[in-house]
């Protein structure tokens, strides 16, 4: 179920996970090590210059990669950008606001000209 506030108004908009591609493995090397993660596992990535710290269920990596090579490896249906800085998890999603959405108890940013497309996104993922 998703909260989505606006300036004066309240919607409550109930959003269904998205499971397609949620079980295919994403393997990124870090230095000697690989590090593997299924989409399910991964709640938001943000990006810090030529790194990126990604936060999951087993707690936050951070890899030296630029957030746009990340994206590239990650499916299109169950990720999105919500700011130049963030990539969110749309399965993880717990609550929307004007300015951020709410994932595994952090706010994440969203930029004024990522936020009608994040509702859109929202609205077409009610109607499915």
């Amino acid at each position: 179920m998703i909260l989505f506030t606006s300036s004066n108004r309240k919607y409550m908009l109930a959003i269904d996970p998205i499971y397609t591609q949620s079980s295919r493995k994403i393997v990124i090397e870090a230095g000697a090590n690989k590090l593997s993660f299924y989409g399910n596992e991964i709640y938001y990535l943000e990006a810090m210059q030529n790194y990126v710290q990604i936060h999951t269920q087993s707690g936050r990596h951070l890899v030296l990669m630029t957030l746009k090579r990340l994206m590239n490896l990650l499916p299109d249906t169950q990720f999105c950008q919500t700011h130049r800085s963030y990539v969110v998890n749309l399965n993880k999603v717990e609550r929307f606001g004007g300015n951020h959405v709410k994932v595994n108890e952090t706010l994440v940013p969203v930029s004024k000209r990522k936020r009608k497309d994040i509702m859109q996104i929202i609205r077409n993922q009610k109607r499915s």
